[in-house]
């Protein structure tokens, strides 16, 4: 199956455990990205959508924010901050990670 077949298809099978262009233009204003037109290829099969539908969540992802900055975790620290008397949603006040390198580092989330 290709292209907008496959896609209303793996959301059949992994019902609220999808998260695709629909779901993500919900939010994308806040989060500051926009969701791409050209939707990339599920690279998983039918089958292994149904053997983790239930354990496992397919969401779509994006590379950038709107500001050409590589969507990473500082990105999101740094759009969202950690007083949630200022702005809700936020990151939970844990500095720890915060000289990590992974912080800097492109999100690539690879799971089934």
């Amino acid at each position: 199956m290709e292209g907008v077949e496959y896609l209303n298809t793996a959301k059949e099978i992994m019902g609220n455990n999808f998260i695709g262009y629909n779901e993500l233009n919900l939010i994308a204003e806040r989060m500051g990205f926009t969701v791409p037109y050209i939707i990339p290829e599920i690279p998983y099969s039918i089958k292994e959508l149904e053997d983790k539908c239930e354990d496992y969540i397919l969401v779509l992802g994006i590379s950038e924010m709107l500001n050409g900055e590589k969507l990473t975790i500082k990105a999101l620290h740094s759009r969202f901050g950690t007083r949630p008397d200022i702005s809700e949603p936020c990151f939970y006040n844990q500095d720890w990670y915060l000289d990590e390198a992974f912080i800097f580092e492109f999100l690539q989330i690879d799971g089934i």
